[in-house]
């Protein structure tokens, strides 16, 4: 029993894991992760969301308004737990606090970093910026989502989460008429 118990869990992460080596391309250049990282600073001022969908439990986030606990909003709560991740200030970058913490990936999708800025992050560790194809703040969520969840390992998983979370909005647009051609 305990072999068959075993096996079927060896398939199943062998099947949903992501190999690493893995390079992604990003504003600033292109990010190359030998493994799965661990130890993750999120200095996006959402991408704590997506990395805490994948189960990821970040070291620190950066605030970003509303004095939420540990910088999470209540839909992300239940997937903190009883984590308490380092706040960071929303801006400025503390770059002393972020190297404390020896990450081995800085998250900063929804950052709009400058350059410089990337060029201290990815000093400290490898650091994922932005897509070079949106500008500031116009990155779509199901783009963010499925490049946090390459970077982390879960490409599958982000996948899937996109899928289900655009067929609930066609639910809920098939649902309610009156929303039509609203924002």
């Amino acid at each position: 029993m305990k072999k068959w118990i075993l096996g079927l869990l060896t398939l199943w992460f062998s099947a949903n894991a992501m190999a690493f080596p893995i390079t992604l391309e990003h504003k600033y250049g292109t990010l190359t992760l030998q493994n799965k990282p661990t130890r993750i600073v999120s200095v996006g001022y959402s991408d704590q969301d997506d990395v805490l969908s994948f189960g990821v439990k970040p070291l620190a986030v950066r605030d970003w308004y509303g004095n939420q606990p540990y910088g999470i909003w209540p839909w992300a709560q239940v997937q903190l737990g009883d984590h308490k991740p380092v706040v960071l200030k929303p801006r400025i970058l503390d770059y002393e606090a972020i190297a404390a913490l020896k990450p081995d990936l800085i998250v900063g999708v929804s950052s709009v970093m400058s350059e410089k800025e990337y060029k201290k992050l990815n000093a400290i560790a490898p650091t994922l910026a932005q897509p070079k194809e949106y500008a500031d703040y116009t990155i779509p969520w199901y783009v963010r989502h499925l490049t946090i969840g390459k970077a982390l390992g879960f490409e599958q998983q982000a996948e899937k989460n996109i899928k289900t979370l655009k067929q609930k909005l066609i639910d809920i647009k098939t649902t309610h008429p009156e929303f039509k051609n609203k924002t």
